[in-house]
């Protein structure tokens, strides 16, 4: 490997330690199919300070068609570039992808709309349980996510007394959700918890390890980046 044949994706004012493992998935997914050139690009590291993802080519010729490619495909706001769109949007972020030779090859910024959109789905969310209260038959229950963000959630008294065995601990929760946009950014405003799970509380640096085991490493394949950390997460 190179660094003269770097490539990086840095996303401003996000540090690694805010970056969740499932999203760290979701931007390599993206990355893979926006560079092209799958056999050739490969992901190196993830550094400190605002989160740089770091990839290089196998050598030089790829690496030009590569930043050529990447040109091509912000400017024409292809599929892959919204989708990276969407991503920095959630995140409130502004990414820049760099070159080896400090050449900023592209900037995407986050969609602006002052439309507020509410949607109402079957969907999961995950985070520290850290309150679990009230008095009538449905239970508020409170997640802390990744971001330090509450997730407002409620439960029967049931299963109520089941989540407080895992009070203080990372769980995903599943179950009917209504979710607010407004100014491009989705937000949960409750989620019904229907069923459950806990999470292996590990670091970003511990998943990027075992995901680099894998033989595969295919991230332009990657579906579901939640079905990939519980995956990481089951490992002992």
């Amino acid at each position: 490997m190179s660094k003269n044949n770097r490539l990086t994706l840095k996303l401003h004012d996000i540090t690694p330690n805010q970056l969740p493992m499932a999203r760290l998935v979701e931007y390599l997914s993206v990355l893979s199919g926006l560079y092209g050139y799958v056999e050739n690009v490969h992901f190196e590291s993830i550094e400190e300070g605002s989160t740089l993802l770091n990839s290089y080519t196998s050598n030089s010729s790829v690496h030009y068609d590569v930043i050529k490619r990447t040109k091509e495909q912000i400017s024409n706001n292809s599929p892959l570039h919204q989708k990276l769109v969407k991503l920095i949007t959630t995140d409130r972020t502004i990414a820049e992808i760099i070159s080896s030779e400090g050449i900023v090859i592209g900037t995407i910024r986050p969609e602006l709309t002052s439309e507020i959109i509410t949607i109402r789905k079957r969907s999961s969310v995950q985070g520290r349980l850290y309150k679990i209260g009230g008095k009538d038959e449905i239970i508020p229950v409170k997640l802390e996510g990744a971001n330090k963000e509450t997730l407002n959630c409620e439960a029967t008294s049931n299963l109520a007394v089941k989540l407080s065995h895992y009070l203080f601990k990372y769980i995903r929760v599943t179950g009917n959700s209504e979710w607010i946009k407004k100014d491009g950014i989705w937000k949960l405003k409750k989620l019904t918890i229907e069923d459950f799970i806990e999470l292996q509380d590990i670091n970003l640096g511990q998943a990027l390890q075992k995901i680099s085991k894998d033989a595969g490493n295919n991230w332009d394949e990657i579906d579901d980046a939640y079905e990939v950390l519980e995956k990481l997460r089951s490992i002992n």
